[in-house]
């Protein structure tokens, strides 16, 4: 083993820390104990010192339920019809949903499964932390030969999927906030297009609106939203009752 695969286990060992408290953290450590005994003499990994030297942070993870989580694993794998008792977060209401699950997605920390929802006929996500309760029905299901994961997730911004068209989003980024912009891929379909001021013009294309504006708002003045207008009505709308609150705020 080189010193670069070495390192690159201790980084991999480093970025699973996220998932502790999950039933997978303990296999995983396990895992690595293993590896490291199985090292020649000659090779040795110093934790303390490389920890001093390297660190990784992620975003805060939100677990669940440990046992919930394992059950999801092993009904995703073995193709178990599930049960679920779920809070919608959106409407504020908890019901029960037949749910033949198909894949599990971890999106900025937060884990996902997606599934045949029998309640909604359609295929939905569930936040693992909103899984009240869940039961196996006793039913097998089989994930269809044309469901793709990338085709579900790519017409949403992070998480939030709609039901209508794609739609084309332009944003239109001052030349200070374009040097941040550029260093990441925000999206599958997105577009750059550099102005002749610095400036920079990002162009992408999704089916829901609310993560797209949040996303421009914490830009602040740096983001123009070019179009469509119903997201720059929305941004509009956002802004009055920012500046409402905080007329209401100095009058007090």
């Amino acid at each position: 083993m080189t010193e670069g695969e070495c390192l690159a286990l201790f980084l991999a060992e480093r970025l699973l820390q996220q998932y502790n408290g999950l039933p997978l953290a303990a296999d995983l450590e396990r895992l690595f104990q293993k590896i490291t005994v199985l090292l020649p003499d000659p090779i040795s990994l110093h934790s303390d010192q490389l920890a001093q030297a390297y660190s990784i942070r992620t975003q805060p993870t939100d677990a669940g339920q440990a046992e919930h989580f394992r059950r999801l694993i092993h009904a995703v794998r073995d193709g178990r019809q599930l049960e679920l008792l779920y809070w919608t977060a959106s409407r504020d209401e908890t019901n029960r949903r037949v749910v033949d699950p198909f894949h599990l997605t971890a999106i900025d920390g937060d884990w996902f499964l997606v599934g045949y929802c029998h309640l909604r006929e359609d295929v939905r996500m569930f936040a693992s932390g909103r899984i009240r309760e869940l039961r196996e029905t006793g039913e097998r299901c089989e994930r269809p030969d044309e469901f793709r994961i990338t085709d579900f997730l790519d017409v949403s911004f992070r998480k939030v999927r709609g039901k209508g068209p794609l739609q084309e989003i332009r944003l239109r980024f001052s030349p200070v906030a374009a040097r941040y912009v550029k260093e990441r891929t925000w999206h599958s379909t997105q577009q750059l297009h550099d102005e002749p001021d610095g400036g920079l013009v990002l162009t992408l294309r999704v089916n829901h609106l609310v993560e797209v504006k949040r996303w421009a708002l914490s830009w602040g003045a740096d983001c123009e939203v070019l179009g469509p207008e119903e997201l720059r009505e929305e941004i509009a709308i956002e802004l009055q009752s920012i500046m409402k609150r905080l007329s209401r705020a100095d009058d007090g």
